[in-house]
């Protein structure tokens, strides 16, 4: 018989931040997750905010607790042709890699992240993270403009330049109104735009494009903290 070591929630039994040792079930594994019990990664104190993360898995599946479905028509897919973190990166041939149940931004405070590769000259926009138009709402859009801005939505850096065959950290962060684009790091801009967000259930666009093949890596969603407001280092090892 598995060891429980646990408190009890109502009739339930889950583990706690301070009493996770031993052996659970899966359904007080379970509990403890949705519970927001189970003890946090020493290395990252939002993990249980992290709704989507794809990263270094030749099975392209999402790392989160969610698991949102991924879908992909190759040669798009995980390959391990190049990798800025750990052996395995994500290819997109043109089309997109799409992504099933990633849940509304509305007014939180949030996080994308990822690391991007272009093969050719910029020629069209890439659709970094942009979910699908629905229900009469207007949607996510975090993109590099075919001019070359990092933009998410009317939010712009303005025209960069993107080297071919070179990894770029991008990221774009919410916190209370203020919404901030990050390159390599770089705080680059910010500004309070008045726009809505993502609607519950629509599908997420990873890297929809006309500029030939691009490359992702380290692709993540947080939902409910900035996790930069300032310049910082981008991590380079799996999160």
């Amino acid at each position: 018989m598995p060891r429980r070591i646990a408190k009890t929630v109502g009739d339930r039994d889950r583990p706690t931040t301070n009493d996770a040792n031993g052996t659970w079930y899966l359904n007080e594994v379970y509990r403890g997750l949705v519970d927001a019990g189970w003890p946090e990664s020493p290395t990252d104190p939002y993990l249980s905010q992290v709704r989507f993360l794809l990263q270094d898995s030749t099975n392209a599946y999402d790392e989160s607790q969610y698991n949102y479905s991924i879908a992909y028509t190759s040669p798009s897919g995980p390959t391990t042709a190049y990798a800025k973190v750990g052996t395995t990166s994500y290819r997109n041939d043109g089309d997109d890699i799409r992504i099933t149940g990633v849940p509304r931004i509305w007014t939180s405070n949030f996080t994308i992240e990822m690391y991007v590769r272009l093969t050719q000259t910029l020629s069209g926009s890439i659709e970094l993270f942009s979910a699908e138009y629905q229900d009469g709402l207007v949607q996510q859009r975090f993109f590099i403009s075919s001019a070359g801005a990092l933009q998410h939505r009317t939010v712009s850096t303005g025209a960069l330049t993107w080297a071919v065959d070179t990894w770029y950290h991008v990221a774009v962060t919410r916190h209370g109104t203020a919404v901030r684009l990050f390159r390599d790091g770089v705080l680059l801009t910010t500004a309070n735009p008045a726009y809505e967000w993502l609607q519950t259930g629509a599908t997420t666009l990873l890297g929809q494009t006309n500029t030939g093949t691009i490359y992702f890596d380290a692709v993540r969603f947080t939902l409910g903290t900035a996790r930069y407001t300032t310049s910082f280092t981008p991590k380079t090892t799996p999160f």
